[in-house]
């Protein structure tokens, strides 16, 4: 049996489903050994317990732990150069971060020595200074090829020279096996009710913001648009769900717009049926700030999406959000454009409104999956062309044509 090693400095817990559906799709093909520290860099990054994979996972991923060391920015991963030099694998697979030095070194061993050597990646982002993209191209130069999360990036790629067949759109998931059976689950009578969270106007519409309340989350955007909204004569309630150092100064900016019966802080929320419920009650999910996994997961449920027009800052799932079908894209930081946008989705009527959730289960539901991610990751494994891979955007920044 062929041998893949996947080396990351952690894996975070929504990996653990794609990793699943991985050794699903290689069983019997590949023995996959994961390669990582035990802790996490990252203080409040949740990681996957070694036993969920190791032990009660069917076929068994074996688990093997090496050191993290940082300095400043910048990683180095003991044990992993000297398991590439002495140990034999038929395909590795890195992630792609290039302040991890052990993998510039690791990249080039593991393509001398195996050939097949990959980086899992987000890849060109479009806002980077001269210096830290040379040095991220240079970085992914050895790679046999790149796993990217999205059309956009892959682009990028392009247009420095990467060739088409090196480059693979894998996108991003989460858990869509569990939140497939919530979403088709009957919704239930629960305690999760405006007239509860909004006592002064119960029959208005709602929106959800669902992120850490953190500078990068441009919450005040959303705060001054509510304002135009209803100096508009439109008031839209809004649920604030999540928390973090900016609470006390949003507190007082409500105060300040005058908006306290629109807003409610719900607090951190990380029970997904409770998630669901929050996300399908509302007409549309904001992010005024970046957005990333949040796209996919509001659209499961089936609410569309706003965000903001600048893709160099976002994740790459902002792929997903297919203007006036499945969210839209309102000028970044502007109050007014993104209150245009609000008032657009919350005054759709009920055959339009069935018609966005379809086409929002349907673009996370055809690509936002590990199904699909991993069915990508094998055909490459195994030497053949993705059948995904003969999909071309004619925007890469979209999936309009998919839909």
């Amino acid at each position: 049996m062929k041998k893949l090693a996947i080396i990351y400095p952690w894996f975070a817990d929504y990996r653990q489903p794609v990793l699943e559906a991985l050794a699903k799709e290689l069983r019997g093909e590949f023995e996959i050994t994961l390669i990582s520290d035990t802790v996490a860099t990252e203080p409040a990054m949740k990681m996957i317990e070694p036993t969920d994979l190791t032990v009660k996972h069917d076929p068994p991923l074996r688990w093997e732990f090496v050191k993290n060391i940082t300095v400043r920015k910048f990683l180095w991963q003991v044990g992993v150069v000297w398991k590439l030099l002495t140990r034999r694998f038929d395909a590795v697979i890195f992630l792609g971060e290039f302040r991890n030095l052990s993998s510039w070194i690791g990249i080039v061993i593991a393509r001398l020595r195996f050939g097949q050597a990959y980086f899992w990646t987000h890849g060109v982002y479009g806002n980077e200074g001269w210096l830290k993209l040379k040095l991220r191209l240079l970085y992914y130069r050895p790679a046999r090829g790149i796993f990217l999360y999205g059309n956009y990036a892959k682009g990028l790629m392009l247009q420095h020279r990467f060739k088409t067949e090196r480059l693979w759109v894998v996108f991003n998931s989460l858990d869509h096996q569990q939140q497939l059976k919530i979403r088709n689950t009957p919704e239930q009578d629960s305690d999760l009710d405006s007239k509860a969270f909004f006592p002064a106007h119960p029959g208005c519409r709602q929106l959800a913001f669902i992120g850490r309340l953190t500078a990068r989350k441009q919450v005040p955007v959303l705060l001054q648009a509510l304002k135009v909204l209803r100096d508009r004569g439109i008031v839209v309630n809004a649920l604030l769900v999540g928390d973090g150092p900016e609470k006390n100064s949003l507190l007082n900016e409500v105060r300040s717009l005058g908006i306290e019966d629109q807003i409610h802080f719900y607090g951190a929320c990380h029970d997904e049926l409770h998630l669901a419920r929050l996300i399908r009650k509302s007409a549309v999910c904001v992010s005024p700030g970046d957005i990333g996994l949040l796209a996919m997961h509001s659209m499961v449920y089936g609410t569309p999406v706003v965000t903001h027009d600048d893709p160099t800052t976002h994740g790459p799932e902002f792929e997903a959000i297919v203007p006036g079908q499945t969210g839209s894209f309102f000028k970044k930081n502007d109050p007014g454009s993104l209150a245009d946008e609000i008032s657009h989705w919350i005054s759709l009527d009920d055959r339009h409104r069935e018609s966005v959730r379809k086409k929002c289960y349907d673009v996370v539901d055809r690509f936002f999956t590990p199904e699909f991610q991993s069915r990508v990751f094998a055909k490459v494994l195994r030497g053949e062309i993705p059948d995904e891979q003969r999909v071309e955007l004619n925007d890469r920044n979209r999936l309009n044509n998919l839909i």
